[in-house]
């Protein structure tokens, strides 16, 4: 869980403050004690069931002990008032720029039906959409791999899929990875290095001037061996963790695999699906 708060101030803080600050100018306390909240609720408090997080909330809101402020869409919140319009900082979105709290449901743009568009492509905007879509956009500037987590009909497949597919289809390459109860580290392994090309003696990646975007759905299907292991997700924990794999010759080459980004959506564990390793999750941000 630390180590998911500070992956997420890494992502909102802005990385040329510090530059542009005069060294005998001290620190905007207010903006780093709100990027200090917004991370805690991001990390520790993304982590809690629905039922949990109403205490988590009051607790937080006991610790801050700030005025709360009637903020309206016009007049927003400022970062020395806790924001009263919705009842938790869950609902709202941290502007560093302006440096106010803007409720999520003030950002949720009216949906426009596209006729042109499949079925299965339509995703309905709403605020866990644009929330969720956020979080996604932080964790691929970063480079961190995502993990989103929740039950079947939660849309965690339909918000990743139309994140990537509004990328920018000039610079990613899509990689989709279904897994099922048969899928082994092998197949993962294979479907990595078919999308990648050789460019110095151990460094692999997607043609230069392009970057891969891996999306990997239901990925805690694969079934547990002998020894308690999931080789597909202990494969990719040596690849987050290490940045690359061996190769699976004789020679056992290291290959360090580049401009590469993560993406992945697993249901709660029950009904075929297992229950990760602890390690693993170190590597990734979870939602």
């Amino acid at each position: 869980m630390i180590t998911q708060m500070c992956c997420m101030i890494d992502a909102i803080y802005p990385q040329n403050v510090d530059e542009e600050r005069d060294p005998e100018e001290p620190a905007d306390e207010d903006l780093l004690n709100a990027l200090f909240v917004t991370a805690i609720y991001n990390s520790i408090g993304a982590s809690l069931v629905d039922s949990s997080r109403q205490d988590f909330n009051e607790y937080m809101k006991a610790q801050i002990s700030m005025l709360i402020a009637n903020d309206t869409p016009e007049n927003k919140a400022d970062l020395r008032h806790i924001p009263g319009a919705y009842p938790s900082f869950y609902d709202y979105y941290l502007d560093i720029k302006e440096k106010v709290w803007v409720a999520w449901q003030w950002l949720v743009p009216e949906y426009i039906h596209d006729k042109d568009k499949r079925f299965a492509e339509v995703l309905v905007p709403t605020i866990d959409t644009v929330r969720v879509t956020y979080l996604l956009q932080l964790m691929n500037q970063i480079r961190r791999p995502i993990v989103l987590i929740g039950e079947t009909g939660t849309s965690k497949t339909a918000i990743i899929q139309d994140f990537l597919r509004n990328l920018d289809q000039d610079v990613y390459i899509l990689l989709n990875i279904n897994f099922s109860s048969r899928t082994s580290s092998m197949d993962v392994q294979q479907n990595l290095e078919s999308s990648v090309e050789k460019r110095t003696k151990e460094i692999y990646g997607p043609p230069m001037g392009k970057k891969l975007v891996c999306f990997i759905d239901d990925m805690n299907m694969p079934q547990v061996d002998d020894y308690g292991t999931q080789q597909p997700i202990a494969l990719l924990k040596l690849l987050f963790e290490k940045g690359g794999l061996y190769d699976r010759g004789k020679d056992l080459n290291w290959k360090s695999l580049r401009d590469i980004s993560y993406f992945a959506a697993m249901g709660v564990a029950g009904g075929g699906r297992k229950r990760g390793g602890s390690p693993f999750y170190v590597h990734v941000y979870c939602y």
